[in-house]
């Protein structure tokens, strides 16, 4: 039997999770990550397909993008607390508009790098709590996640 793509992987375990897995997570809980490889959100936060929102993408940094999906999470699917977490040894950390136009050209597209881990993330956790749309009553907080301990890191609570 030839191995199977990842995408037919993905939806093979998507079919076996059947029914029992809800459209509101169990915990009331969203988790802002990075999508680097190293970083697997579930066992970040001990959880289960189920248990929680997570929203990924480049350095975990919010973008309009992130506060849709969260306003989204917390009107209508039960979310109460939100997370973000970044993490140590980012690729979006130094990644400049100066770095992404010597690359990609003058028509680069601005792809929210930034030049400090904890200034982002306060960034971030500011955003989200000024967003009036956004409805956490559980609060909103900012960890960092260290890749080489394993340790995650409360840096705004």
């Amino acid at each position: 039997m030839p191995p199977m793509s990842s995408s037919a992987e993905l939806v093979r375990q998507a079919r076996n999770q059947g029914p029992a897995v809800p459209k509101k997570p169990r915990r009331r809980t969203a988790l802002v990550a990075c999508m680097d490889t190293r970083v697997d959100p579930l066992r970040l936060m001990d959880a289960e397909i189920g248990d929680i929102h997570i929203v990924r993408n480049a350095g975990a940094v919010v973008t309009d993008d992130v506060v849709r999906s969260l306003i989204a999470s917390t009107n209508w699917l039960g979310v109460d607390k939100v997370q973000i977490m970044m993490h140590t040894d980012c690729g979006a950390l130094g990644l400049t508009r100066d770095v992404a136009v010597e690359k990609l050209g003058p028509t680069a597209p601005d792809l929210a790098g930034f030049t400090s881990t904890e200034d982002e993330l306060r960034r971030g956790v500011d955003r989200l709590r000024s967003e009036p749309l956004i409805a956490a009553p559980k609060g909103i907080t900012g960890w960092i996640y260290d890749l080489g301990t394993g340790e995650s890191r409360l840096v705004i609570s």
